[in-house]
C-alpha cells in the first residue's frame, strides 16, 4: 500500500561547492537504461517545481538514480538527493587522493535526529562509466544501506550532520554545480516510499525502448528525462504532477551528440487576402544548420507535415484555401546533431480571400432637387454582394460616414438631401467568408443645390415717349430670393447687362435711347441654391420720344370777312414742323376736320370762311424719327358774323 506522503514545495537547483573554471569531459555515451537525460550546461544551473508527493521525515524510503561519473575532476560535491529534515544523499570527488565518497544522512524520526555514512569508492573502479546508486532508510530497524551497480556498500564512517550546508525548508536539492555538473549526468529518478533493496541485486537494465522504472503505488516520484531534447520541463510519471521546470543551464540531452540551436523566432502573417504568403523565421546559432518547417491546420499540429527542408531562412507558400487557418513551426536540423526544439509560431495565418472592387464608380458632380442614384460597376468575384458609405467629407472622416445601401444591386437611390451640402461616396464589395474588397470611391462628390424657384411673371411697356418708365415683376415662392434683372436691346439677349440686383421688384428706367426697343428678363438668385431660370419679358419695350407740343394757339374769337390769322408757339423740339387743323366742331368730330396748314411757319393765314360759321383750331409739332406731339387746342372758335 502507498505509505502517508508529504506534500512539499519542490526547488531543484545545481549548486557548486568549489567554483573552479568549467572542465567539459567527452559526452557520455548512452546510459544503460535510455539515450536521453539530464546535463548542466553551466555554473549554478537549476530547475524549479511545483507541488511534489514525498515521504514523511523518519519514514522509509528508497532513492535511485543512473548517474556517469568521469575523472580528473577536482574536489566537488553532487546532490544525488537533499530534502531538508528527510535526507541528504551526495556524491564528494576528491582528486587528491583519487577516491568517490558517497554521503548518506537520513531523519531518523524524532526532530534533530540524523544517522549517516559515508562510503568510499576508488577512481579507477568506476570511472567514465555509467553507475546505479542506490540509498534506503528502514524505517523499523533505523538502518540505512547504499549500494553502487546493485551491490551493498559497508560504511566508510560516520556522517555528522553539521557537516552539511542547510536548504531552506521545503526545497529538495539533486545535482550539483560548477565543473562536476558540466561533467556529470544523470539519467532516471525514483523516490518510493517503501525499502526496495535490501541486499545485492542485478541493476534494472532494459531495451531503450522500454525505461528500467515504471510506476505503482509506492513511488513517490519518477523522472525519465526523456523528453525532446533541449527541454527544461521535466515530467513526473508516478502520477503525483511533480512537474520540474528548469532553466536554461539544466536540460535534456541526447548523449554523445550536441543539440542544435532553435530558430530565435518565426514570423507568420495574422491574415492573408490571396492564398499566398511568407513565412519566414531567425537564423538557429548552428553554423550550416537546415530548416524543417512543418505546417498543420490545429495548433497542437495533430496533423502536421513537413512543407520546406533546406538552408533558407523563408518559404513562400501558395494556393492556400479560403477561410482556414494554418500554423506553422520550425527547428533546426545538422548531422551529427539532435534537431533542435521546434520554434512554434505565436499565430496562425488565416486566410480569407478579399473580394475584387468594383471596377468603378458613378456620382453624379450636381443634382438640383436632393434625389439621384449612385451606381457601380460589378465586382469580378461571384455573389458579391455590395456596401455603399456616404460622407460630407472627401476623406471619409470617422463621424462623417453612414452606410446608406448594403444588398447585391449596382445602384443604390439618394434621397432627402439637403441644398448646399456635396455628398461623397464609397463602395466595396462583400462576400460571406472572404474579406472586403478595397473601397472604390467616386472621384468627385455630388453637390446638391436646389433651384430658386422662378419668378412668375415681368411685365415690360410696349413703348414709351420720354426714355423713362417702370419695369416689374411678380415675386419667387422661394423665400428671401434676390432678384437679378437683365435688359439687352434684342430678343436674345446677345448684348446683355444686368440693370438691378436685389430684394425689390421693380425698378425705373431712366434715359433710354430714342428709336431703340429694349428687352428685359428676370431670375431670382439665394445663397446655397441654384438660380431659377430666366422669367422673359413677353414684348420689348420700344423709346420713341414725342416731340415736344407748340405751348400756345392764338386764334380770333370774331372775323367779320372770313379772313383772320391762326398763330402759334414753337415746339421744344427743334427743326419741327406743324400741323394746323380746323373743325366747326370743338369736339374735331371726324367728318368736319381738316387740315388748314402744314409747314415750319408758326401762323397761318386763313381766307373764305363763311358767314354765321364758328371755326375751331388745333396744332401739333411733327419731326421725322419722333411720335408727332400731342395736340394744341386753341381755347376758343372763331366767329364769322
Amino acid at each position: 500500500m502507498r505509505r502517508p506522503q508529504l506534500l512539499i514545495l519542490i526547488t531543484v537547483f545545481f549548486l557548486s561547492t568549489f567554483m573552479s573554471l568549467a572542465h567539459v569531459l567527452a559526452a557520455p555515451g548512452i546510459s544503460p537504461v535510455s539515450d536521453t537525460g539530464l546535463a548542466g550546461s553551466e555554473y549554478d544551473a537549476y530547475v524549479t517545481g511545483s507541488v511534489v508527493s514525498f515521504p514523511g521525515t523518519g519514514e522509509s524510503f528508497t532513492v535511485e538514480t543512473f548517474v556517469y561519473l568521469p575523472d580528473e575532476i577536482p574536489y566537488q560535491e553532487f546532490y544525488l538527493l537533499k530534502k531538508e529534515g528527510l535526507c541528504d544523499i551526495s556524491i564528494d570527488m576528491d582528486s587528491s587522493s583519487s577516491n568517490f565518497y558517497f554521503n548518506v544522512l537520513v531523519a531518523t524520526g524524532a526532530p534533530g535526529n540524523f544517522a549517516g555514512f559515508t562510503y568510499r569508492v576508488g577512481y579507477s573502479s568506476v570511472d567514465n562509466e555509467w553507475h546505479h546508486i542506490a540509498a534506503t532508510f528502514d524505517s523499523g530497524s533505523q538502518s540505512i544501506a547504499f549500494f553502487l551497480d546493485g551491490k551493498k556498500l559497508s560504511p566508510y564512517c560516520s556522517v555528522n550532520s553539521t557537516d552539511f550546508t542547510p536548504l531552506p525548508a521545503g526545497q529538495i536539492l539533486v545535482g550539483g554545480g560548477g565543473e562536476w555538473w558540466e561533467s556529470m549526468y544523470s539519467d532516471e529518478l525514483r523516490v518510493s516510499s517503501i525499502v526496495r533493496y535490501v541486499a545485492n541485486f542485478v541493476i534494472p537494465r532494459t531495451p531503450l525502448s522500454v525505461p528500467p522504472f515504471t510506476p505503482d503505488d509506492d513511488t513517490t516520484a519518477l523522472w525519465h528525462f526523456d523528453e525532446q531534447p533541449g527541454s527544461i520541463s521535466f515530467l513526473d510519471v508516478s502520477g503525483n504532477n511533480n512537474t520540474l521546470t528548469g532553466s536554461e543551464k539544466a536540460k535534456t540531452s541526447y548523449w554523445g551528440k550536441p543539440v542544435a540551436s532553435p530558430p530565435a523566432s518565426i514570423t507568420i502573417p495574422v491574415i492573408d487576402g490571396d492564398g499566398n504568403y511568407t513565412v519566414s523565421w531567425a537564423a538557429s546559432t548552428t553554423v550550416g544548420a537546415t530548416y524543417v518547417l512543418e505546417e498543420a491546420t490545429d495548433s497542437n499540429f495533430t496533423d502536421s507535415k513537413a512543407i520546406y527542408n533546406g538552408t533558407d531562412l523563408n518559404t513562400t507558400l501558395t494556393g492556400k484555401t479560403s477561410n482556414t487557418t494554418s500554423y506553422y513551426r520550425v527547428k533546426a536540423i545538422k548531422t551529427n546533431y539532435i534537431d533542435s526544439a521546434w520554434q512554434v509560431g505565436a499565430n496562425g495565418c488565416l486566410v480569407k480571400f478579399r473580394v475584387i472592387p468594383p471596377k468603378g464608380i458613378v456620382v453624379p458632380g450636381t443634382d438640383d432637387d436632393g434625389i439621384y442614384t449612385i451606381s457601380w460597376l460589378a465586382s469580378t468575384t461571384e455573389d458579391a454582394g455590395y456596401i455603399l458609405h456616404e460622407s460630407t467629407n472627401s476623406g471619409f472622416t470617422a463621424g462623417t460616414v453612414r452606410t446608406v445601401y448594403s444588398g447585391r444591386e449596382l445602384s443604390a437611390q439618394i434621397s432627402g438631401r439637403r441644398t448646399g451640402a456635396t455628398y461623397y461616396y464609397r463602395v466595396r464589395a462583400t462576400k460571406t467568408d472572404y474579406i472586403s474588397s478595397v473601397w472604390k470611391a467616386g472621384k468627385t462628390g455630388c453637390e446638391v443645390k436646389f433651384p430658386a424657384t422662378i419668378p412668375s411673371g415681368i411685365q415690360v411697356p410696349t413703348s414709351d415717349i420720354d426714355g423713362n418708365y417702370t419695369v416689374t415683376w411678380s415675386p419667387s415662392t422661394t423665400l428671401g430670393v434676390t432678384y437679378v434683372l437683365e435688359e439687352a436691346t434684342d430678343s436674345n439677349f446677345t448684348n446683355v447687362q444686368t440693370v438691378y440686383s436685389g430684394k425689390g421688384r421693380s425698378i425705373v428706367l431712366n434715359n433710354k435711347t430714342n428709336l431703340t426697343t429694349y428687352y428685359y428678363r428676370v431670375k431670382a438668385t439665394k445663397t446655397n441654391y441654384i438660380d431659377s431660370a430666366w422669367q422673359v419679358g413677353g414684348n420689348g419695350c420700344q423709346v420713341k420720344l414725342k416731340a415736344g407740343r407748340p405751348a400756345s394757339i392764338t386764334v380770333p374769337t370774331t372775323d367779320d370777312d372770313g379772313v383772320y390769322p391762326v398763330s402759334w408757339s414753337a415746339s421744344a423740339t427743334d427743326g419741327a414742323t406743324y400741323q394746323l387743323q380746323e373743325s366747326t366742331n370743338s369736339n374735331f368730330t371726324a367728318g368736319t376736320v381738316r387740315t388748314a396748314y402744314s409747314g415750319t411757319e408758326l401762323n397761318a393765314n386763313i381766307s373764305g370762311r363763311i358767314s354765321g360759321q364758328t371755326y375751331y383750331y388745333r396744332v401739333k409739332a411733327i419731326m421725322t424719327n419722333y411720335s408727332a406731339s400731342y395736340w394744341r387746342t386753341g381755347g376758343n372758335g372763331c366767329l364769322v358774323p
